[in-house]
């Protein structure tokens, strides 16, 4: 990320509002669970924002150049977080309201790893496998047209040029009390919450570009 592209004055990154309740995803997410990790959004979104105008203030003022590199990281960092989040909470719905994967989908995956079945088997595989908290994400490669799985630990980031289309934030087993499941079996049902009409309309814009 170049210094010249974090130059964004006028932009005040926003947390989006849930569209459903924090009890909604339940038992899968317990409402505390969905309201701590709503909480770290908001202070994602915080994060980004300050980080942005600390950046633009030392630009504009010509003023502490050993720091801009080290804010250009952190808003790269924070507009990837951002990005995993506000996907994240986009593409859930409660329990029988999110319909079946779409065309587009099920062709992007079939490209990609020959079938969805098998996207899925990787995706909960990957998912188990990432160290303590952090994220496992279908990410979708442009320049190739084809779907890709990341796990995404805490601190690590990508950069623009991959686009989310399936989050799913994984949680340590000792970070909160009332995690109800394993990670495998969290999983496993996390997957029923998704929302493919979301999911699929993602697919269909990374497609003709955002």
């Amino acid at each position: 990320m170049s210094i010249e592209s974090v130059i964004k004055p006028k932009i005040t990154y926003k947390a989006k509002a849930l569209p459903y309740e924090y009890n909604a995803l339940e038992p899968i997410i317990t409402k505390s669970t969905l309201e701590k990790l709503y909480s770290n959004y908001e202070e994602c979104v915080n994060y980004l924002n300050n980080a942005q105008y600390t950046f633009t203030q030392a630009y504009e003022n010509l003023e502490n150049y050993e720091h801009f590199n080290y804010w250009v990281e952190e808003i790269a960092k924070g507009e990837f977080l951002f990005s995993l989040y506000t996907t994240y909470f986009s593409l859930m719905s409660p329990l029988g309201l999110g319909g079946i994967p779409g065309r587009k989908t099920r062709e992007r995956a079939k490209k990609s790893l020959f079938s969805f079945a098998r996207l899925k088997e990787h995706f909960i595989n990957a998912g188990v496998d990432v160290n303590s908290s952090g994220w496992v994400v279908l990410m979708y490669l442009p320049e190739v047209g084809r779907f890709k799985i990341f796990q995404v630990e805490e601190g690590k980031y990508y950069g623009n040029s991959i686009i989310p289309i399936l989050p799913c934030y994984v949680q340590d087993e000792t970070t909160y009390s009332d995690l109800l499941y394993g990670r495998r079996q969290f999983i496993e049902k996390w997957w029923r919450l998704i929302n493919w009409y979301e999911v699929e309309k993602n697919v269909i814009q990374a497609d003709r570009g955002f």
